[in-house]
């Protein structure tokens, strides 16, 4: 069975981010932070030879991407392949909507005073409790958004060759479901930063986590699955 290292990362800053707006499949471009983050990312990561670059179709993401790519000094450079399973997550109407307004109302409708949902629930059931509360009940559920999730990873698998590194444009609610799922843990911190590198060693279905959060590489291995 072929294991692959996977350099997830997070894209650059957006208009959104900054506004503390939900984002999942809506677009706003890179700030020029965000354009400086993808650059920084590109310059950490410049020395790897990736066999394959994969994104989500978001337009983040694919600038992100490109931007990282720029910078690669590997022989053979691969073109960034856009999956539309690698999304983040869909928050049906509450996309663009005030992140800090839409848990305020979910916590008072739970009757929880103050706290972060992101601590006292597991990524898998804050997006449930996004989708059982949007009025619009297009949000997605967990279970939803792995379905498809795990198709992008089975493909990314699938053409990765063996011992081969491959680069994944991700998004943060995607980071904290990844790193749930291998670790048992809410990440520390709870958000990755814009631009921020993760690694993960994958072999077949197992996957195992080798660093978090990276603004400056370094693989110190944490808990396994």
């Amino acid at each position: 069975m072929k294991t692959i290292k996977l350099y997830f990362v997070r894209h650059g800053e957006t208009y959104f981010n900054q506004l503390g707006r939900f984002q999942g499949w809506s677009g706003t471009p890179l700030t020029e932070r965000g354009i400086r983050e993808a650059e920084h990312a590109g310059h950490l990561l410049k020395e790897i030879e990736f066999a394959a670059a994969y994104s989500s179709d978001t337009s983040r993401a694919e600038q992100t991407g490109q931007l990282i790519l720029q910078q690669n000094r590997a022989a053979a450079r691969p073109e960034l392949v856009v999956l539309p399973e690698l999304r983040e997550h869909f928050y049906g109407g509450f996309e663009g909507c005030c992140k800090r307004e839409v848990w305020q109302q979910i916590r008072n409708k739970l009757g929880i005073d103050g706290g972060e949902l992101q601590w006292d629930y597991t990524p898998d059931d804050v997006q449930n409790l996004l989708h059982e509360n949007d009025p619009d009940q297009l949000a997605e559920t967990s279970a939803q958004f792995w379905e498809r999730y795990e198709r992008g990873l089975r493909q990314i698998g699938d053409q990765t060759p063996a011992d081969g590194n491959a680069l994944v444009i991700t998004h943060s609610t995607v980071l904290r479901a990844l790193v749930w799922r291998m670790t048992g843990q809410v990440p520390v911190p709870s958000i990755p930063s814009t631009g921020s590198v993760t690694i993960v060693s994958r072999t077949g279905t197992q996957m195992v986590l080798l660093a978090y959060n990276q603004t400056g590489i370094s693989e110190n291995r944490q808990t396994e699955q």
